[in-house]
């Protein structure tokens, strides 16, 4: 499956604050991608409601890494508010995914299931799936692994929560990243130094809030450290801008 759109010029990305969950959107010209829309749909959309007026109130498509609550509660809140038109994902058979596909499909949301090999084009810029196969059945490894790469030369991975055993199959179809959505919140049994140390991202980005899990680990942080690879926090930073132009990467904290 290739989908495309057509589009204009500028494009900044946004990881937002929606405390123990993941939502990022990219700002593509004249189209807004999302991966992931976190768990509280009132503050995913509170966030959204001050980076897209600018840009127009709509979500054209929201990838989900995988139907988890903290990846996927903010969904519905956010066709209500944006009119998304799209939902791509690794359709899994979970009571959370069965019932929020019926709600997208009774607001006339399009939904495309998108597995490895996948991939959706806009201009120049291209999301990938490299993961999973078919028949995964493991909900967090069978996480919708997204490569997104543009004609400047930018790379990003975003990983949903897989872990250092699905890290270990990337190795083989992904080179060095200017950017990483670090997998499962900073999970000690993700990120591994192997992993870290193929990819060598300049930035790396966990999207967390309060938890009970110890999530962003310490081993995590030291890993990420081992690499050179500058880490931002949605927990400390808050909504982040992120700007990559003329082979120069800048990133903004959204003042509120």
């Amino acid at each position: 499956m290739v989908a495309v759109w057509g589009g204009s010029e500028q494009e900044a990305f946004y990881f937002i604050d929606v405390g123990q969950g993941d939502a990022s959107a990219f700002v593509l010209g004249n189209a807004v991608f999302m991966v992931d829309a976190g768990g509280d749909g009132e503050r995913v959309a509170q966030e959204l409601d001050a980076i897209l007026p600018v840009f127009g109130r709509r979500v054209d498509v929201v990838f989900i890494s995988h139907p988890q609550r903290d990846h996927m509660g903010g969904l519905i809140s956010l066709v209500r508010r944006f009119g998304v038109r799209a939902v791509l994902l690794y359709e899994q058979d979970v009571p959370l995914w069965n019932e929020t596909k019926t709600r997208l499909e009774d607001a006339g949301v399009v939904v495309i299931n998108m597995d490895q090999g996948d991939s959706v084009h806009y201009r120049g810029d291209v999301f990938k799936a490299l993961w999973p196969p078919r028949d995964i059945d493991d909900i967090n490894n069978a996480s919708l692994v997204l490569s997104y790469t543009n004609s400047d030369g930018f790379r990003a991975l975003f990983t949903g929560d897989i872990s250092s055993q699905i890290e270990r199959f990337l190795l083989r179809v992904i080179d060095a990243v200017t950017l990483l959505k670090v997998a499962h919140h900073g999970s000690k049994y993700s990120s591994s130094q192997e992993f870290l140390s193929h990819v060598t991202p300049s930035v790396s980005f966990i999207g967390v809030g309060k938890n009970s899990y110890g999530h962003p680990t310490q081993e995590v942080l030291d890993r990420l450290a081992s690499v050179g690879s500058s880490v931002f926090r949605t927990d400390q930073e808050g909504t982040m801008r992120v700007v990559w132009k003329d082979g120069e990467l800048e990133v903004q904290k959204i003042s509120r």
